[in-house]
């Protein structure tokens, strides 16, 4: 309800209601204590959260995180059935259509002024699934975010499907990313690969 059409407002309500039932006080602060301490009791992740829906400039983690949170993740359907289907639904309707990502990645979107970030799950060509996190920020200009946003989206997520475990740290100057095999117990990054506990 809250990932597909990325609602912000439900966002920061689910923030609230976790502080009020959770965290001792239905505030933005209270609901961001308790997703810290589950991230990091839970998943061993330690991003900055300051609020429910990332729109703060205060809210800062990494490709590697995310991608690490979605692979413990993989497993619950309701949250990757949440997520929007490229070239179908959710903030992904109009993005990646025509490409061999069409209906084999799910994501979530992210967009400030002058940031745009897209993380989920493609199905690769020979079966994988993989978990990818692209993040751009210092977009220069508000023109440049839509038009540069919509190639990189398309393009990115198209790479993944199209190519077995293809990951790296670095998309340029713009941002970073992360791809991670989920499939088996391999993860190709920063060029070299490394084994895996899948849990």
């Amino acid at each position: 309800m809250t990932n597909a059409p990325s609602d912000n407002f439900l966002a920061e309500m689910l923030l609230k209601n976790l502080g009020a039932k959770l965290g001792g006080g239905g505030t933005t602060a209270a609901g961001a204590g308790v997703v810290r301490r589950a991230m990091a009791d839970k998943f061993g992740l330690r991003p900055r959260f300051d609020d429910g829906s990332g729109l703060s400039r205060y809210d800062s983690t990494s490709p590697r995180q995310v991608v690490t949170l979605l692979r413990r993740m993989a497993g619950h359907s309701v949250f990757v059935h949440s997520l929007a289907i490229a070239g179908e639904t959710g903030t992904l309707i109009d993005e990646m259509r025509g490409t061999s990502a069409q209906g084999r990645c799910r994501g979530k979107t992210g967009t400030l002024y002058d940031v745009a970030s897209l993380a989920g799950y493609c199905r690769a060509r020979d079966g994988h699934t993989l978990a990818f996190a692209f993040l751009m920020n210092r977009l220069r200009t508000r023109t440049s975010v839509t038009p540069s946003r919509r190639a990189w989206r398309s393009r990115w997520p198209t790479t993944t499907v199209d190519t077995r475990s293809n990951g790296s740290d670095r998309i340029g100057r713009l941002g970073t990313a992360a791809v991670d095999q989920l499939a088996e117990p391999v993860l190709v990054d920063h060029g070299y690969a490394e084994p895996l506990r899948l849990d």
